[in-house]
């Protein structure tokens, strides 16, 4: 909820705090009307998920129009149907936006996956930027854990994991 409120001004400001990095500009634009505000919402999105994705978060199944509020999203669809129907968008667009426009039909599915594109954004900022930081030479310094974090840093199906990271591996 404070994450679509704030349009993700607060979003941004976690990344800045775990960084030291402004990503985007905190500012919002004024003298835009609502389509405008919306299009630029989504470009704000899309440039934070294209920096998470470059700094290894796992997002492809998230896209900034999952991120922005009901009416936005609303707009935004407008905006992509006028873009089909002009012909600036292939047919391929087309039938993607068929399931776009059921998900703004249904309210409830909307909310759902909106909420399930915020967890995973969040979920892997804090993956990359907090768990990552876990090396096996800090976890040695965690009381009643030092043997852990020998035993793990030399076990090779914790370094050579193709799916989970040291850090990972360590908490699991």
């Amino acid at each position: 909820g404070d994450f679509i409120r704030t349009k993700g001004l607060l979003l941004v400001e976690i990344i800045k705090f775990l960084t030291g990095r402004e990503i985007v500009a905190t500012v919002e634009k004024h003298g835009l009307n609502k389509r405008q505000h919306a299009l630029w919402l989504c470009e704000r999105f899309d440039k934070i998920i294209t920096y998470l994705k470059g700094t290894g978060a796992l997002l492809n199944g998230v896209y900034p129009e999952f991120l922005v509020d009901e009416q936005d999203y609303h707009r935004l669809l407008r905006d992509k149907m006028a873009k089909v129907q002009s012909g600036e968008w292939s047919i391929v667009d087309g039938d993607r936006l068929k399931h776009w426009i059921a998900l703004y039909e249904d309210r409830d599915r909307f909310r759902d996956v909106s909420a399930s594109a915020w967890r995973a954004v969040l979920m892997q900022t804090i993956r990359i930027f907090v768990l990552n930081r876990i090396t096996p030479k800090q976890f040695s310094t965690v009381p009643n854990c030092g043997d852990l974090a020998v035993n793990s840093a030399t076990d090779a199906s914790i370094a050579g994991s193709n799916v989970f990271s040291v850090a990972e591996s360590i908490i699991l």
